[in-house]
């Protein structure tokens, strides 16, 4: 029956060249804060707003809310229509209509009120 040895490390041979680059990888990857690069905290606070991607995300609303305030603010586009009823050669009746939407009771401009609301809202 074989033995087992609970000693492996005493058949295992390391290098001394291996743990001294060992520790000097491990002392790299915890340089002291004094050796870091100093920025000021406008730098600092900077460049968080600049990567944070929530705050991009609300930079990019803003522009939604504006885009959004200019659609608010045009007219319906005219529809025009095509049918053709009773597909037969001699008893086919084909009908043509152009329609506009006409918008009554200041819906437009409650549109237009509800979307700057929102542009404020997005700029805040």
């Amino acid at each position: 029956m074989p033995r087992y040895n609970r000693n492996v490390l005493s058949k295992t041979s390391i290098s001394p060249w291996k743990i001294a680059a060992l520790c000097a990888v491990i002392s790299g990857l915890m340089a002291p804060a004094a050796l870091a690069q100093s920025i000021s905290l406008p730098q600092a606070l900077s460049t968080a707003m600049d990567a944070n991607p929530n705050l991009a995300a609300a930079r990019q609303e803003i522009g939604i809310a504006d885009g959004a305030r200019k659609q608010a603010g045009l007219i319906p586009n005219p529809t025009i229509s095509y049918d053709v009823e009773d597909t037969r050669r001699n008893t086919s009746q084909t009908t043509v209509s152009l329609s506009q939407t006409l918008e009554l009771g200041g819906k437009r401009g409650a549109r237009v009120d509800v979307a700057t609301y929102g542009q404020t809202a997005a700029q805040l």
